[in-house]
């Protein structure tokens, strides 16, 4: 399994993968482009225009979330305030713990955001807040999703991130939700307080999601069967995996903040791990800015590093089969932007 140390996050970022006598280790190594990552978003805060953002000050706790300063919602109860979570003062929202005693299976809240990026100057949206999970009590024993979906102005949903309360992994959800949950292969953990950022390029059509500053999801689309681009809604929803027994688990949050943006946050290269095949050869997966060069480089001591792979990220990601791995007892990766 893999699993994403979203603690204090610092370069490299490390993944571990191994079978057997096979040990890789993938490393993101963005140190040599960090300087102008960091500059690049400097400069994008210094051009972007908050929609909405809030840390419920001055929200009434004896009061549903859902009602108050334009929160709207589907289902009844299921939200409100609590303290403590995630600061030492104030409030934090929540959504989960007390169901209603009728519901469709689930409980949304969301406050509208109607922005139309394609059409302006800033067509990148960057949404933010902390947050944190509480896993269901022994007595209840039921385990719910939790989802970050991002709705149109025509109220049609376009994507989801969605959070497995029994599995604790992490997900996507495509608009076509025939397609099925796209399994990111990182986990999240209970009492844990992450920040959360989803950035949407509306006109390259493309989301990515950090955590703790950790990218999990890089360049997915935003619609994959050609909905109307804009923004509605950013709605927090509590999904019931058995509608008749609801957990009592559910997610804190605060800080709550939407902005658009002229620029997106170059993506830095990203590598995860697919499989390691029988014949011993790896297959692996670069994330990165669509339409970028990636170079992917190998190593068994750390210190010679061999270019094994130098392609185009067209769309922001690529799979790459390294064979020359067949034979070796240990190896180690790492990518490079070509500038």
């Amino acid at each position: 399994m893999i699993k994403l140390n979203l603690k204090g996050a610092s370069f490299p970022s490390l993944f571990q993968y191994s079978s057997g006598l096979f040990n890789f280790t993938t490393v993101w190594l963005a140190v040599a482009n960090g300087v102008a990552f960091e500059v690049n978003a400097q400069e994008q805060q210094q051009d972007e225009v908050v929609l909405y953002e809030t840390s419920f000050i001055g929200f009434d706790e004896e009061f549903t979330l859902v009602g108050q300063e334009n929160w709207q919602g589907e289902g009844i109860g299921g939200n409100g305030f609590t303290s403590g979570f995630i600061d030492t003062e104030g409030l934090e929202a929540f959504i989960g713990f007390a169901p209603p005693e009728e519901s469709d299976g689930f409980i949304s809240a969301w406050r509208p955001v109607p922005y139309d990026p394609i059409q302006s100057s800033r067509p990148v949206i960057h949404f933010s807040t902390k947050i944190r999970f509480t896993d269901s009590s022994e007595e209840n024993g039921q385990f719910d999703f939790f989802r970050w979906s991002v709705y149109n102005q025509e109220s049609v949903r376009m994507f989801s991130l969605v959070f497995d309360n029994n599995s604790l992994r992490i997900s996507s959800l495509p608009d076509d939700a025939e397609s099925g949950l796209n399994e990111t292969n990182f986990t999240f953990e209970h009492n844990v307080v992450y920040e959360l950022e989803i950035e949407m390029d509306f006109q390259a059509n493309l989301w990515s999601v950090r955590m703790n500053g950790d990218l999990i999801i890089a360049s997915r689309q935003i619609t994959t069967i050609g909905l109307t681009r804009n923004l509605g809604d950013i709605a927090i929803e509590w999904i019931f995996t058995d509608p008749q027994f609801p957990g009592d688990n559910f997610i804190v949050f605060d800080d709550f903040r939407v902005a658009a943006r002229a620029f997106p946050v170059p993506v830095g290269p990203t590598l995860t791990p697919i499989t390691l095949l029988p014949t011993g050869a790896f297959l692996l997966r670069l994330d990165g800015s669509p339409g970028a060069t990636y170079i992917i480089e190998a190593t068994s001591d750390f210190e010679t590093w061999t270019e094994v792979a130098r392609r185009e990220a067209t769309e922001g990601t690529f799979e790459f089969l390294d064979t020359s791995s067949i034979g070796q007892p240990s190896r180690h990766y790492r990518a490079v932007l070509v500038e």
